[in-house]
This record gives structure tokens, sequence and C-alpha cells, in this order.
């Protein structure tokens, strides 16, 4: 009988063997598809998770590596003259930075290569980066072309940042009225601080994208829009500030002077059209700020001082406005002193029997006391006061100040007299040039003005009548007799011009008492017969070759007046090389006073 294999044990292991391979093969395969799947729904999971539920917290993390903070600063507005000429303007710069841990392992030769083009010393430069950990500038406002120079070094951790440097291209002559910026391209004096919001304009802040080399690759949003700054235009015309700071460079040379100020006026519409102090500044130059501080003030607004008799043609003008005198009234000024209230009041001279015109020429102390004696200390102040004493000008100029002026009540009579002719009150050159367009203009005070522009002046006022016309013209003829030969203006005469001024000469007042040391002034207004410009003049503390504001301001006066008249084409008013003396040129005789518009004379028993 034949053996069946197939149904033997061994044949049934080797079937069973056969058919366990497949078995595990395809058990491997559902569990390599199940790891698959769940691998791939984890996937699904975890793109769900973060883009779903930390896409804020992703794209966060992304702008930390690649979104940057921008800013883009505003060009800061120019400032021009009344020509357009540029009195300041700003120019691309460049701020230099480091990260410090990077570039205290640049070798030292390319350090020393760096502190070099940022005109430093390498101990400079080796002490910032010690002294910061994370982040430093090293220098700010640095030329492009030098910042182009650093770039080739390829320093590590040294890059830039764009910024804008402020230059004065009148540099010295124009410092201390326009004033500078700091750093940070803010006004930190004169007009550069005071039309800040003007000139300053918007920075710009925008996010952005960049690449592993720092390139721009994508605009995120602006945050806030860049919006350069508005040119502002001055009165001042720069040729004439030019002019006026040369001749008070040389008024305070000459003189070893310690100071000198002056200003120049459009009688027409109080524009100023020069304002200069000596000495000054560079603003372009930085590096000694500490040393010249004391010198960017504008001692214009911000210095005063005693008038002394620059103040006598205005307290004549009370005196006949309020009809208490005419021109023709006459004083007896003998023996040249007078005692009020114990104290003695002396002129130079003793000029005997003087009219009120004759006082304001030869600059009478006597008759100036005794002319305001009789006359209420109200209707003094009042004139004052009207004219700008004892308050800040119209134009808000960063540390202008408005002087001292008592209230007359408690004025006594030797206070009455020492105001009349200039002491025991103070003004700022601004407030006395201001003051004296009333004689220039018939009565009416001109307000100052430093703005052309309608849009940014904060000096807009409207002018203000403070005498009467006849008053105004009887004054401007006593001044014009002030620079007659006899007068103590002699030097201020212009060939071809009428002129009308008044000097002052004053003792300094320090710590209460009055020492030998003087304020030369002079002030005055040309042509005569129809005023065009009025100028102020001051010279502080003169202390060689005379102190006299007839010998020390009136030149100045004369030099930068005639350069006005004739840059500006003003006609003449009267013959050339013919200076005359005590005279009006046109009918040959002594001015007329219009004495019917003032009432009679005071005799002099009542003084």
């Amino acid at each position: 009988m034949r053996r069946n294999i197939l149904s033997s044990p061994k044949a049934a292991a080797q079937k069973a063997s056969a058919g366990g391979p497949l078995r595990s093969q395809n058990l491997r395969s559902q569990i390599v598809l199940l790891l698959l799947t769940v691998a791939f729904l984890g996937l699904i999971g975890r793109a769900f998770y973060l883009q779903v539920v930390k896409q804020n917290f992703l794209e966060e993390r992304g702008q930390v590596r690649y979104a940057r903070t921008l800013t883009e600063p505003s060009v800061r507005g120019r400032i021009l003259d009344r020509n357009d000429r540029i009195l300041a303007s700003s120019i691309p710069a460049r701020a230099v930075w480091a990260i410090p841990e990077l570039l205290a392992r640049t070798p030292n030769k390319d350090r020393a290569q760096l502190a070099q083009l940022l005109e430093m010393s390498e101990t400079e430069l080796n002490n910032l980066i010690k002294k910061n950990e994370n982040f430093v500038y090293l220098k700010h406002q640095v030329d492009p072309i030098v910042a182009q120079k650093i770039a080739q070094l390829d320093i590590d951790g040294v890059d830039f940042k764009k910024e804008f440097r402020r230059v004065y291209p009148e540099a010295n002559a124009s410092a201390s009225l326009v004033g500078l910026t700091n750093i940070d391209d803010k006004g930190i004096e004169g007009v550069e601080k005071l039309m800040e919001s003007y000139l300053a304009g918007t920075t710009g802040i925008r996010r952005v994208i960049k690449d592993l080399k720092g390139r721009v690759v994508e605009d995120i949003a602006e945050l806030k829009t860049q919006k350069n700054g508005s040119d502002i235009r001055l009165t001042i015309d720069s040729q004439l500030q030019f002019q006026l700071y040369n001749q008070l460079k040389e008024a305070v040379t000459k003189h070893a002077a310690s100071s000198g100020s002056g200003v120049l006026v459009d009688t027409a519409n109080g524009d100023i059209l020069a304002l200069a102090n000596y000495p000054s500044f560079d603003p372009n130059e930085r590096k000694d700020f500490k040393n010249v501080r004391p010198n960017m003030r504008n001692r214009v607004f911000t210095d005063y001082y005693e008038p002394g008799s620059t103040m006598k043609p205005i307290s004549v003008a009370a005196a006949l406005d309020g009809a208490y005198l005419t021109p023709e009234t006459v004083f007896n000024t003998a023996p040249g002193r007078i005692t009020v209230d114990g104290r003695t009041i002396g002129d130079t001279h003793n000029y005997g029997v003087l009219n009120v015109a004759q006082i304001i020429e030869k600059s009478s102390n006597v008759g100036m006391a005794k002319i305001v004696l009789p006359i209420p200390s109200q209707v003094m102040h009042k004139v004052y006061s009207a004219a700008g004493f004892g308050r800040i000008p119209n134009i808000p100029y960063p540390g202008a100040i408005g002087g001292r002026l008592r209230q007359p009540e408690s004025w006594r009579p030797i206070e009455k007299t020492t105001i009349s002719y200039g002491h025991g009150i103070s003004v700022s050159l601004a407030q006395i040039v201001q003051a004296y367009t009333i004689f220039a203009s018939d009565g009416v005070l001109i307000p100052l003005h430093l703005f052309r522009d309608t849009a940014s002046a904060k000096d807009s006022i409207a002018p203000v009548r403070v005498i009467k016309p006849s008053t105004a013209r009887a004054v401007r003829s006593m001044l014009e007799l002030a620079t007659s030969k006899d007068g103590t203006g002699f030097s201020a005469r212009i060939d071809g011009y009428r002129i009308a001024g008044k000097t002052g000469t004053t003792r300094k007042l320090e710590n209460g008492s009055y020492v030998s040391r003087y304020i030369a002034s002079f002030i005055g207004f040309a042509p005569a017969s129809n005023p065009r410009f009025l100028m102020a003049v001051m010279v502080d503390n003169p202390t060689q070759n005379g102190y006299y504001g007839g010998g020390v301001a009136a030149p100045v006066f004369a030099n930068t007046m005639q350069y006005a008249l004739h840059n500006y084409n003003v006609q003449p008013d009267m013959p050339r090389n013919n200076f005359t003396n005590n005279q009006d040129s046109r009918s040959g005789k002594k001015p007329d006073f219009a004495k019917a518009d003032f009432a009679k004379p005071v005799p002099e028993d009542s003084l």
C-alpha cells in the first residue's frame, strides 16, 4: 500500500511552515501602515497646532529673527534769510554704532584704523567698548564718505544708521541769532529752539523683513509716516548781518571791550534786518562748545543794562506829549549840577541856559532833572510802559527779558530824575530799539518782527500809538541836532544823509555800586527827513581808546548804516561832503519844532 505523504505528520508540518512567512509579512505591512497613518495624522495635528493654535507665537519668533523696526529720520527744515539765502540746513550723515563684544575681537590694526577715521584715539575707542556691553554709538553725524571708508574695513559688529548733520553757512556772523541743534538734531538755542515744532518734522517708523545679509526683502507695516520739517524764513538780510557783525568785531577789538551787540530795523514794518553779537561762536565746530557757551546767548534779547542818555529823548517825549513844555522851553543848567533828595547830579560841563532841544544835543543831566521834576510820575511811567519798557518784547525769543521798570507809586524825586536819563531802569537792546520806532514813525510803536512767513510768525501784534505825531517829529529834530558837530553823536554822521540819534555812556552797576566800567551805546535812524532804517549799538566795557558812546558805538552805527542805505538804494537827503552844523540842510535854518503844536513854556522858577 502506497504511503500518503501529505497526510503524514511531517508533511503537515511542512505545509504549516510554508504559510507562516506570508502571515508575518502581512502583519508587518499592517504595522507599518498603521505607523504611517499615525505619523501622518500626527503631522496633520502638528500642522494644525502650528498653523492655527500657535500661529501668533511662530510669527513673533520669526520676526525676532528677521523682522526689524526701522526709523526714517526726517529732514529738518532750513532756516533762510529774507532773500532765501541759507542760514541753516541739513546734509546726509551717518551714525556709526557697534556691538562691543564683536568689536573687541577685531585685530588691533583694524581698530586703530577705525579710531583714526572716527577722529578719536585708540584709548577712547577701547574705553567705549569696555563701558558698554550690548550696543554703543561710536560717533554721530559722520560724513558719508568717511562712513564708506569705515565700511570698507569690513569690521564685524560695526554698522551704520542714517541721520543728518546741521550746517550753518554764515557760521559766527549769525550764530547767536540762529542758534544750533544738538547731536539728536533738536534745537537747543536761538531760532532753532524757538521754531523747533516747525523745523523738526516727524520721524518715520516701519517694520521690515531682512535676510541673513541684512537686506530689506519685505515691508510689513508703516507704523508712523515720515514727514520733513518746514522751512523758516527770517527777516534778516545776511549781507547786512555780515556787515554789522564785522563792525562789532572791529569795535570790540579796537576798544578791548568785553562784547558788542547791534540790531538794525526797517522802520516801515519793524523787520529786523540784522542782529549780531560779538564775540560769537561757530556752530559748525562742536568740539569746544563748553568753552564758548557764554557766547551762545543772544545779548540783544537776553542781557539788560541801564540805557543812560539814550533814555532822554523818551523822557522828553513824555513831557512834550503831556504839554508840560515845548522844544523851545529854556532851563538854566548852571553851575552844571543840581541836588535832588540830597544827591548831586552833574553835567560834564556848565552849559548855562539851554532849551529842551539843546538839552538833548548836549545830553545834559541837569537839564533833564529840571524837565521831569514837576511832572507827575504816572505821566512819565505811562509813556515808558507804552514804549515797551518793563515787559518782554513781542518776539518770544528764548531767554528774552523784560528789564526792570518799577511802578510810579514808589518813585521818589531822585528816582524819577535818574530814570529820565537812564539810571534806575534796565532794558534790553531789543527794547530800546523798539521804543525808538515811535520817533521814526510819527509816534507809533512798531513791533519788531523776526519771521517773514506769516504761517510761522510768532511775533505778530498790531502797532500802537504812543505819542502824538507832532511830538515824534519834534524829538526827531532834536536827535538830528545831537549828531551835529556840537552834538555828542558827531561820529554817527554819514556823508549825503541826515542822521538823527542819541549817544549813551553808562557806568556799570555791580553788586549794588557803580564802578568804573562802562557801557557805550548809540541809537539812531536815517535818513532823518524820512527814516528808513533804525539801529542800536551797545559795546560792553570798552577799556582802550575811549569809552564814550559817541566814540565807541557811533562809528559802528555809521559804517553799518551807510552800507544799508547804499545797498537798498536809499536816496540821500542832503548834499554830499556837506555836514551841517545845527542846521536843516533843506532851509539853511535850525530845525522847525512846530511850536504851535505845544503848550506855552513852563517858567523856570516853577521848577
